[in-house]
């Protein structure tokens, strides 16, 4: 049978097969220097034509392209002065450097920012199906859900295209519905990685996110064959390599986590991965270089010197403290209470994410925080709005369980615990000092 063929069968058998991923290892792996020549190319055509709005507007999109890649904070703020650059010379019909205005500012997670960005899209009206994806999605980021289902079922051939049924998934996700959450995921996959023109870094962005769904669901085997697909397209792929990390640790294949991680690690600094890092050198006896990337992580989240922070201090709004460029205080807030350390700056960290996005994983933090704090009625009362959509996360059920058992709903926890290992049986609590 053709390879072409091949490929068009794996690619609707309904997930990442190894087969797959064979096939991919065999192509033109995505080299990241075409992105810069990308950036510099776009550079030279402003310079030559400041007053081009066009060329701007393509700059915008050159480096947030590099800042997807790399995570990079730097190309994110560009590409927002880029953008701006580009609308201030010709705001009417300028849809698309609106779209990347409001893009890079989500890239560096000004959720706020890229709200009220969206509707000054919306009411002027300057706006196309993907500022439409962008107004749902970011209204997902900060719990307006209501909001997001309004203009996901006002605008459904916004959603019909790639794009916008990765958006519909995540919709799909928080509400408890994992696996018609896949089916849009398959299907958007399918869909990109069916042309053969596509770039590897985008290929590599669905397999990614197909893998997320699975691991999600406790499908370890297929999660690992989605983001070895990945990384054939695009080896560079700190999420697929965070992604195959996060699965080693559920196996407690602890060196084969130092492996992974060590290699995402060199691509982007992240709390997540030093946190993995970590817990394997503590799991193998390592425990100096185990508090080493405990430290790395506080460094990387800009919580060295926060002690001295009340939980009203606001982040610089483009520069941030931390090495990204954008909070990372949910992320230093979970790795805190899953380590049960540092939990009065974890509190701080948790009330300040509350502030700038008030999604269920926003509560679910704040709950687990005081849950670790001792704090059960304040635990309780966060977590009951955690749990409110139905989200089939085994992380936040398994917070549920514990609080509730705490708060001596012993039926409701066991509810609750019970939920968890239904939504993914191969999910592993945190092992608290």
């Amino acid at each position: 049978m053709k390879k072409a063929t091949l490929l068009v069968l794996s690619l609707w058998s309904g997930a990442c097969t190894s087969e797959f991923a064979t096939l991919h290892i065999g192509s033109n792996a995505f080299d990241p220097a075409v992105v810069s020549k990308e950036v510099n190319f776009q550079k030279t055509r402003v310079k030559n034509d400041p007053k081009g709005a066009l060329g701007w507007s393509m700059l915008a999109g050159a480096h947030l392209r590099n800042a997807r890649i790399f995570d990079s904070t730097e190309d994110a703020i560009a590409a927002e002065i880029a953008s701006k650059q580009s609308l201030e010379l010709r705001s009417q019909g300028n849809t698309a450097a609106m779209n990347r205005w409001i893009q890079s500012l989500l890239a560096q997670h000004r959720f706020q920012d890229a709200d009220e960005a969206v509707f000054k899209a919306l009411a002027l009206p300057l706006y196309d199906n993907t500022t439409l994806q962008l107004a749902a999605q970011i209204a997902l980021e900060i719990g307006a859900y209501e909001r997001a289902v309004h203009v996901i079922s006002k605008h459904p051939a916004a959603f019909a295209d790639s794009a916008g049924m990765v958006v519909v998934a995540r919709n799909e996700t928080l509400h408890g519905r994992p696996e018609i959450a896949l089916s849009l995921i398959q299907k958007a996959r399918a869909m990109i990685t069916s042309n053969r023109d596509v770039p590897g870094d985008v290929q590599a962005w669905y397999s990614t996110k197909e893998g997320d769904v699975f691991a999600a669901m406790g499908k370890n085997d297929l999660a690992r064959n989605c983001y070895e697909a990945s990384l054939a397209s695009f080896p560079e792929d700190y999420k697929a390599l965070t992604g195959m990390a996060r699965l080693a640790a559920d196996a407690g294949k602890w060196r084969d986590v130092l492996s992974w991680g060590t290699r995402a690690e060199k691509i982007v600094t992240m709390p997540e991965v030093l946190a993995l890092i970590g817990d394997a050198h503590s799991a193998l006896g390592d425990l100096d270089e185990a508090e080493q990337h405990y430290h790395e992580l506080a460094e990387a989240a800009g919580m060295v010197n926060e002690s001295h922070l009340g939980h009203n201090h606001r982040h610089d709004s483009v520069h941030g403290r931390s090495k990204h460029g954008h909070t990372l205080d949910r992320q230093y807030a979970q790795f805190c209470a899953d380590h049960s350390r540092d939990l009065k700056i974890a509190l701080t960290a948790a009330l300040r994410d509350l502030e700038e996005r008030e999604d269920v994983f926003a509560m679910d933090t704040l709950a687990w925080v005081y849950s670790r704090m001792g704090r059960n009625g304040e635990a309780k009362s966060a977590i009951d709005k955690a749990v409110r959509l139905g989200t089939k996360d085994a992380r936040l059920l398994y917070h549920a369980g514990v609080i509730y058992d705490q708060n001596g709903q012993r039926e409701k926890a066991a509810q609750f615990f019970k939920s968890s290992k239904d939504a993914n049986p191969k999910f592993r609590p945190p092992r608290i000092p």
